[in-house]
């Protein structure tokens, strides 16, 4: 889709990220229809340093579409440095503000970019029924999410068609991904959202992404405290006084928020998708579902189709 001149040299003095642009879509997208919304889609090919990136005036979707990268980045230049890596379906949120350093190695990997500005979060949090305090949007990385995969690869077939209908589905659409973000923050960890305790917030940060990354994995206390250089019974302790529930707990909950994901948005059978998640058979996680949902992976996926036919 071409993009407007002035719009793109102004979106080039604010965001740069480094790697070839394969198109972007700047003017006419909108919602509502007096703020903007910035997309584009870059290649990255290339081994990066750690640099400087200009300090974010949107909030920042990104969706890996193709291919893997590694990397690393830092939230202020003083901040300790952290290990990332994406593949297709990684979906991460980066909160406006944020001023970070970032560095990658890729060879070939594409991602998918939504610049989101905060008055367009509210405005569709808000048509929900979110209070303005749930729509302040946080950063979150390496979250496996195959609805937000496609959602953004729908987004990319929808631009690079140019017809005329493209900039009112991928209004629809990209309002879906953004209401898709709140959502998750919504549900999400504990772990980040604890406001205070002895369990500092990087901590938990690199605790949140390892295990998100790790869930296939058999996740014990000691795999997760040596993670943070910790001893498995200092761990515990600090992670139950600021969470609230204990590291076992949380596994198990960030197992079968996962299993919601695949079961929305694949058709997995259930026994597979209980060893894609981390549980030793599908009656593990069945007993496990329940409790935390009130109901069971087949009846959960039910209602999720039946609601889609119904929408539809």
């Amino acid at each position: 889709m071409p993009s407007d001149t002035s719009s793109s040299n102004a979106f080039e003095a604010r965001y740069h990220i480094r790697g070839k642009r394969l198109w972007r879509a700047v003017p006419g997208i909108s919602i509502p229809t007096d703020v903007p919304l910035l997309i584009e889609q870059i290649q990255l090919n290339s081994t990066e340093p750690l640099h400087a990136m200009p300090r974010l005036q949107h909030h920042l979707l990104g969706v890996v579409l193709e291919g893997e990268a590694d990397g690393e980045y830092r939230l202020h230049p003083h901040a300790e440095t952290y290990p990332i890596s994406g593949r297709a379906g990684t979906a991460y949120t980066i909160k406006m503000g944020t001023d970070g350093h970032w560095g990658w190695s890729a060879e070939s990997c594409t991602v998918m970019l939504v610049y989101v500005p905060p008055a367009l979060v509210h405005h569709i949090g808000a048509a929900y029924g979110f209070s303005p305090a749930r729509t302040a949007l946080r950063t979150e990385f390496v979250v496996q999410d195959q609805f937000r995969y496609l959602l953004t690869s729908a987004i990319a077939e929808m631009l690079d068609s140019a017809t005329p209908a493209a900039d009112t589905l991928t209004q629809s659409v990209t309002q879906t991904l953004v209401l898709r973000a709140i959502t998750d923050q919504e549900e999400a960890s504990s772990l980040l959202d604890a406001k205070s305790g002895p369990l500092l917030l990087p901590t938990r940060r690199r605790l949140h992404s390892y295990v998100r990354t790790h869930l296939e994995d058999d996740l014990s206390v000691s795999d997760l405290a040596a993670h943070v250089d910790m001893s498995p019974a200092y761990f515990s302790r600090l992670f139950k006084e600021t969470v609230g529930i204990t590291p076992y707990q949380y596994v198990l909950r960030e197992r079968v928020r996962q299993a919601q994901h695949l079961l929305e948005t694949t058709d997995t059978c259930i026994a597979e998708i209980a060893l894609r998640v981390g549980f030793a058979n599908q009656s593990h996680l069945t007993r496990r579902f329940r409790v935390v949902t009130h109901t069971t992976p087949g009846t959960y996926r039910r209602a999720v189709r039946a609601a889609l036919t119904s929408s539809a």
